[in-house]
């Protein structure tokens, strides 16, 4: 029985303390990306609206003109990223006002980059 007690606890303190390693995960340079690849704008309604979105990497901004005449006070616009980036300071998760540009910030998977954009909306 004590041999049992034995094998029963050693399997346990094996597995606790080798699940406690780091673990180095590199990332591939060409990974190391901070990206806005998309936008998508919503009305008050949270429906989707027509807009013409130029996205300027280089100088990190995105210059959104809305289709139609829309209240630029009262829309959401969400963000597609760089595979496995993330946004580390968000536009929010709501209706906003955007009569005025917004910062965003998004970092890189190995968090290696990280990028401001600037964000612009207007109408027509």
């Amino acid at each position: 029985m004590k041999q049992i007690i034995f094998i029963v606890i050693s399997i346990i303190l094996f597995s606790v303390t080798g699940c406690t390693e780091d673990v180095d995960i590199q990332i591939p340079e060409n990974f190391e990306k901070a990206e806005i690849t998309g936008v998508t704008v919503y009305n008050e309604n949270l429906v989707a609206i027509g807009a013409k979105v130029t996205i300027n990497s280089e100088a990190g901004s995105v210059n959104i003109v809305l289709n139609t005449q829309q209240d630029i006070t009262r829309l959401k616009v969400t963000l597609t990223i760089s595979s496995g980036a993330t946004i580390i300071k968000p536009l929010g998760t709501m209706v906003q006002d955007y009569s005025s540009p917004k910062m965003v910030t998004i970092q890189s998977p190995g968090s290696k980059v990280e990028k401001e954009w600037l964000i612009e909306v207007v109408n027509p």
